[in-house]
């Protein structure tokens, strides 16, 4: 995803209430932006590869009670002791 692409895609989350809470480009290749909203955060991770496809990936998380004790509660079904 160009530049362009990823700065219209952020514009587009932020005029739905999503705040941005900070920013890091760890390589010269990958760049991170992370957002809140309510209970929500988005992260978006634009990967650029070179001569290859460009990636761009959204990872959102909820962090509420209800989704803590779902997640121990699915963690402690399929999670067995090695």
């Amino acid at each position: 995803m160009s530049d362009t692409r990823l700065n219209t895609l952020m514009e587009n989350l932020t005029s739905r209430q999503w705040q941005p809470t900070g920013r890091a480009h760890k390589t010269p290749s990958r760049s991170y932006r992370l957002l809140t909203k309510g209970t929500w955060s988005l992260t978006v991770v634009q990967d650029k590869r070179g001569s290859t496809s460009e990636l761009l990936s959204l990872l959102a998380l909820s962090s509420t009670p209800a989704c803590e004790e779902t997640y121990k509660s699915v963690q402690a079904d399929t999670m067995h002791p090695v």
